[in-house]
């Protein structure tokens, strides 16, 4: 009886004219619950746009008009099934036949036109408001905005729309990829996401070194990104991510694979805080282009994401520099599985941007990844970055303040790491700024819990980097190595900070106490050399960012390049500036690059130039020369 009542409900309101779409709607899907041999599994959305109160009205009248006579008790159930069953019947036929073939057809075009239009508007607002934006919102306001930006659009970035699906199999088991086609460059490439190459980090495999990944029954969908590790997300200063978040990424220009091609493992950046290897940040839509195998993969994070990441308590059962121990086990995954998506396991180029070019260069000082690259690209970051590595006695008292920050107090190592056992991923990544001290934090320091030495065997870093480097005691392979003319372009929001307390430029590894008398003559002649007599601002803002860079990255750069010189006779290496300035190099620093120097040597096809460039040297060990790769002016690089 309760389809009874429900469409005599339905008539009566019909009748009266009191029946809204989302009541119909509600009732045609309890209608659909209940009778689905009524309904003929019809949904409502075919059958509510074409209903209007007049076509209802007039065949419900008609129908109640030959029936009101007799009991509506007796005749209802029948009556009314069989006459609105056949208004049904004959007109969604109509509807589905005519209507929607009309509309579908004409919406089609017309969505595909659309596309194009709405690029275009969007982009001309970019161009036209991006500054007014900037400047009239506050910081908090600002931050709001771009968090509702990226909600809606972060997982579009790389505008990757699936067409078809395809398998693979590997060693522990058969994934379920996708054909995809970028609207970046209009080519088609093959994805599959979201592998687990360890085991879950989680319960007692929290701070331990990876465990290779567990094998599945049937196939698992590889369609989808992985997790990215636990982080406070950069724009919204939230937490974000999953202690579950080794996954790894494979993209490939040909599927079935025909011949091997040479990899590119790509190491995110992010200062060993923050990122992902998933496409909001790297997408490899024009890297597929060059006919390389891309790998992009997350890593358990070092400061933000210490507990898992860096970590480090000597005396305890904690696994130190388990970050870096988590890349050599996706190289592991690459060496034994990359064959079967047409790489070449013996032609593997490791790459890596900032904390990932820190990495690449870490990779190659660790004895435990020998043999399993052949190629490295490190790009603004190497080991002897200053802020990129801490010594044993500095990462204990961090790991004891954060201790305490989290209301454990005592001073036993492996209490202190059972403890932290004990807490959540998000308690832990919040409580980071606990960790420093009074005087690192007034050396605006944002790296934590970063690489440390060890001891013993299974050391992942068995010495201090720069004595490692001085000893030829790395992997003698094919090496380019490289800054940017405007490195720290960040930092200019510190400038007001810096110029309160410009001792905090000091070098940290100098090991200078803050308010020394040594610390401050240092600042001052720093100060004198860099900026003469004029003050820190916007104005002397190309005398900030030489400062910066020569401090982080320049110097330690140098060493580098020179130190692996005199140990490599026979391996090449080659060193760069990426010196390229555009209004639109940056959207969120347009206004700053213009007051630095215009030394971009020539203008053109940057993206297409760099590109080459890498991977010329991932599949031939040589890079073409600058400029084969230069064509047409790109208006805008990122």
């Amino acid at each position: 009886m309760t389809y009874t009542v429900t469409a005599s409900v339905w008539l009566v309101r019909l009748l009266r004219g009191r029946l809204d779409p989302g009541c119909l709607a509600d009732t045609w899907g309890r209608l659909a619950d209940t009778h689905k041999r009524f309904i003929y599994d019809i949904p409502p959305c075919i059958f509510l746009p074409f209903v209007n109160s007049e076509f209802v009205e007039v065949h419900i009248k008609e129908t109640l008009g030959m029936h009101n006579k007799e009991p509506l008790g007796v005749h209802t159930k029948i009556t009314l099934r069989g006459n609105i069953k056949g208004i049904l019947r004959v007109h969604i036929k109509e509807f589905v036949g005519v209507y929607i073939k009309e509309t579908l057809v004409v919406h089609a075009k017309e969505t595909i036109k659309a596309k194009e239009i709405l690029r275009e508007h969007i982009k001309e607002i970019l161009r036209v408001h991006i500054k007014e934006f900037v400047r009239a919102h506050t910081k908090e306001t600002l931050r709001k905005h771009i968090k509702g930006i990226r909600r809606k659009q972060l997982k579009n970035v790389c505008s990757l729309v699936m067409t078809d699906t395809v398998k693979a199999r590997i060693l522990q088991g058969e994934l379920l990829g996708k054909k995809v086609s970028s609207s970046k460059t209009g080519g088609v490439f093959y994805s599959f996401q979201g592998i687990p190459y360890a085991k879950p980090p989680v319960g007692p495999l929290r701070f331990k070194a990876p465990q290779p990944a567990d094998p599945w029954e049937g196939v698992k969908d590889a369609t989808k990104e992985g997790a990215e590790a636990p982080q406070i997300d950069f724009m919204n200063k939230k937490y974000t991510g999953n202690e579950d978040c080794l996954f790894i990424n494979v993209y490939t220009l040909q599927w079935p694979p025909k011949s091997l091609k040479p990899v590119l493992f790509s190491i995110h950046g992010g200062g060993f805080i923050l990122g992902s290897g998933n496409t909001n940040m790297y997408g490899p839509d024009y890297l597929v282009e060059e006919d390389i195998i891309v790998v992009t993969f997350n890593y358990r994070l070092g400061a933000l994401g210490k507990y898992q990441g860096f970590l480090s308590i000597e005396g305890s059962d904690i696994v130190p520099n388990n970050g870096l121990r988590d890349q050599v086990m996706a190289l592991i995954w690459v060496k034994q599985n990359i064959s079967e998506f047409g790489g070449d396991p013996n032609n593997v180029t490791i790459n890596g941007i900032s904390a990932g070019g820190v990495s690449v260069h870490y990779l190659m000082l660790t004895p435990l990844s020998k043999g399993l690259f052949h190629k490295a690209i490190a790009q603004s970051g190497n080991a002897l970055l200053p802020v990129c590595y801490v010594r044993k006695s500095v990462a204990q008292q961090r790991s004891y303040r954060l201790g305490e920050t989290l209301g454990f107090n005592k001073k036993d190592p492996q209490a202190l790491a059972d403890y932290l056992k004990t807490v959540t991923p998000e308690q832990l990544v919040t409580a980071i700024e606990g960790a420093l001290s009074e005087e690192e934090t007034s050396r605006l320091l944002t790296f934590t819990f970063n690489p440390t030495e060890e001891s013993g065997l299974g050391a992942f870093i068995p010495g201090d980097p720069l004595q490692l480097l001085k000893q030829g005691q790395f992997h003698k392979v094919p090496f380019i190595v490289g800054v940017t003319s405007a490195e720290e372009l960040f930092k200019k929001l510190e400038l007001t900070k810096i110029d309160q307390n410009f001792q905090c430029i000091v070098p940290w590894d100098l090991c200078l106490e803050l308010g020394t008398e040594k610390s401050r003559a240092i600042a001052e002649t720093l100060k004198k050399f860099y900026f003469g007599d004029k003050p820190l601002s916007k104005e002397t803002l190309e005398q900030f960012i030489n400062l910066e860079s020569d401090l982080l990255f320049n110097y330690s750069f140098y060493k580098t390049a020179k130190l692996q010189l005199e140990h490599t006779n026979d391996v090449p290496i080659y060193i760069y500036e990426f010196d390229y300035k555009r209004p639109s190099l940056f959207k969120l620093f347009s206004e700053d690059t213009e007051k630095l120097p215009d030394t971009t040597i020539c203008r053109g096809n940057c993206r297409c130039g760099c590109l080459n460039l890498f991977a010329n040297c991932s599949g031939n060990s040589a890079p073409d020369r600058v400029g084969s790769s230069f064509g047409k002016d790109d208006g805008n690089w990122l």
